[in-house]
């Protein structure tokens, strides 16, 4: 999304961001990132990239593209991801916690 409050041209910074900046999760989750680029022209292209760990990933959009990201959370950890068009903005971070005694049960019983 983009940041009202940020003047592009005055701060020197792109005024786009992750409107989730953190996501939490529990080892063992499946984990479905529904990624909406909602830039109106083409041109205003975003990615959502995971560069490195488990769960690596890079999904690029133009402006008005949609697409579903899906994998499970196996291995614990806080893991970053950024937009490769506006690292210095778009960033967040995955965090993938162990499961309480009884989220664990519950997840055996499922």
């Amino acid at each position: 999304m983009d940041n009202a409050k940020i003047n592009e041209e005055t701060s020197g910074l792109p005024a786009d961001v992750f409107n989730i900046p953190e996501m939490t999760v529990m080892k063992g989750d499946t984990v479905v990132i529904h990624f909406y680029n909602v830039e109106p022209d083409a041109d205003g292209r975003h990615s959502f990239t995971m560069p490195e760990g488990p769960y690596t990933t890079t999904v690029a959009l133009e402006g008005g593209q949609n697409q579903t990201i899906t994998f499970t959370a196996n291995q614990t950890g806080i893991f970053t991801y950024i937009c490769t068009f506006h690292t210095l903005s778009m960033k967040g971070q995955l965090v993938v916690a162990l499961p309480t005694h009884d989220e664990f049960r519950a997840q055996q019983r499922q």
